[in-house]
């Protein structure tokens, strides 16, 4: 910062002796201003005619240099310039004025020397503005002791150097050592400064496999950010996190963000942990977890891990038995041999064609999330949608009679073939068909016949007549070898 310069001028006395004047300095003038090291300061004034003699010199505080008009600056400090005129007494001596004194404040050249940035992402780019209080002859910027810029003249003013927070043999993470050094007249100036250049990394102190548990709940992972060096302390940093989870397979698709709306991030001050909250969403898939961190103006460093894995736990098979009837139970060992997740990965059981998922295996219509990831939801909706297969199966007879034309065709009579025709009816296609006593005539008589499989590809599958002979044997007290307990 420039010092103020002071002038004092200090009156000269009248002397009473003969009729010569008192000398006085006139019109005193010094420069330059204002002084910076490697300046010639200088001083001079109108003289008084009667001047015979003169006394001047240059002082700084701490030293002196007299005998000459000028002084060169070859530090900062206060410098003053002294004069003291004379002129003939008359009688062979000389009569002394007053001394007059000009102060000068001699200022370095380098004004400041400072980043943009104080703290800098790594990779993130600033400024170093070198601000000049007056020409400099040539100039040397080091990095940590090796050499990065140097160049010849320089003006007055601001000069930026732009610096890539790229991690070389100058730069380092961690706390870097800036430094310039200028010339000026052969007089040398120099500043200092400290840019911390920081990275980060993600961890999480659990294992990479986040499961859902059984009852379910969603896991609850805290995801932790580690600056780099681990030196630096995480007060005053802040950290913007999201997650984002993706699951693809068979047909499905399902994207999730957290937080939710894609604009928001969940900022955490002074710490690198942080616990997603999931709220009312139960799911899973391939979880990539994202973080920006900042300090100040030190530009966002963001980084993503990916690798995370949410999925799922079994409950027992006497859990997902619980409240439900024989049917109900039954279905679900055939569909899943009830396991809501698979024993050998832990992603949800899906079907070999991609499309039914879960507990019940739900497939049409398609599974919700909610059903995809919860074993309570898709033994909901499977029950529920076994009730409406079993409902249609009751009404196939008055339809067969009344929409197709065989008068003739008799509702069910007994349990099994309800069942059966349920049961079939919630895999695929239906169980029975009504077969004319004579052929041609749709108004005779018939019977109901099993068909032999309504699947080309699965000769003799009677989806239905299985799981009713399983339902027989069940309540009869005879599991199944692959009952899961």
């Amino acid at each position: 910062m420039m010092r103020k310069v002071v002038v004092m001028f200090c009156c000269f006395s009248i002397m009473a002796i003969s009729l010569f004047a008192c000398p006085s300095p006139g019109n005193l003038r010094y420069g330059p201003n204002p002084p910076h090291i490697g300046d010639t300061l200088w001083a001079d004034w109108d003289p008084n005619p009667d001047v015979t003699s003169a006394v001047y010199g240059w002082y700084q505080l701490g030293g002196s240099s007299n005998g000459s008009k000028t002084a060169f600056a070859g530090g900062t400090g206060r410098y003053y310039f002294h004069v003291q005129l004379g002129a003939s007494d008359g009688k062979g001596g000389v009569s002394w004025g007053t001394p007059a004194d000009v102060y000068l404040d001699v200022n370095r050249a380098i004004y400041s020397f400072a980043p943009a940035k104080r703290y800098l992402a790594k990779g993130a780019s600033t400024n170093i503005d070198l601000k000049l209080n007056c020409p400099i002859s040539s100039y040397q910027i080091y990095i940590n002791g090796t050499l990065w810029k140097s160049g010849k003249k320089l003006a007055a003013g601001t000069t930026s150097f732009s610096w890539n927070g790229k991690i070389n043999n100058a730069f380092a993470l961690g706390d870097n050592l800036i430094w310039v050094s200028i010339t000026r007249n052969g007089v040398i100036d120099q500043a200092s400064m400290h840019c911390t250049v920081f990275g980060v990394t993600i961890t999480t102190a659990t294992t990479t496999t986040m499961n859902i548990s059984s009852e379910p709940v969603m896991p609850s992972p805290t995801f932790h950010a580690d600056l780099v060096p681990a030196s630096l302390s995480k007060t005053g940093f802040v950290f913007n996190w999201y997650l984002e989870m993706e699951f693809k397979q068979g047909n499905r698709n399902d994207k999730h963000r957290i937080p939710i709306d894609t604009n928001t991030k969940i900022e955490v001050k002074d710490s690198g942990d942080w616990a997603p909250v999931f709220g009312t969403l139960l799911a899973g898939g391939d979880v990539t977890v994202s973080v920006t961190v900042s300090r100040g103006n030190s530009g966002g460093l963001n980084i993503t891990k990916s690798g995370y894995k949410i999925k799922g736990e079994n409950a027992s098979g006497a859990t997902y038995r619980t409240g439900a009837s024989t049917q109900e139970s039954v279905t679900m060992y055939f569909e899943s041999k009830f396991c809501h997740f698979s024993l050998t990965d832990n992603w949800p059981t899906k079907s070999s064609d991609g499309r039914g998922w879960g507990l019940m295996q739900l497939t049409n219509p398609v599974a919700t999330v909610a059903q995809v990831w919860s074993w309570i939801e898709n033994r909901t909706a499977g029950c529920n949608l076994l009730q409406t297969k079993y409902n249609e199966g009751l009404a196939y007879p008055a339809y067969v009679r009344n929409t197709l034309g065989y008068t003739q065709a008799t509702d069910w009579s007994t349990d099994e073939q309800r069942w059966t025709e349920g049961f079939q009816r919630y895999y695929s296609g239906n169980a029975y068909i009504w077969v004319l006593d004579v052929p041609g005539k749709k108004t005779g008589t018939g019977h109901w016949v099993i068909r032999d499989s309504p699947y080309p590809q699965k000769p003799g599958f009677k989806y239905g007549v299985r799981s009713w002979n399983t339902t027989v044997s069940v309540n009869a007290g005879s599991l199944p070898g692959d009952w899961r307990p």
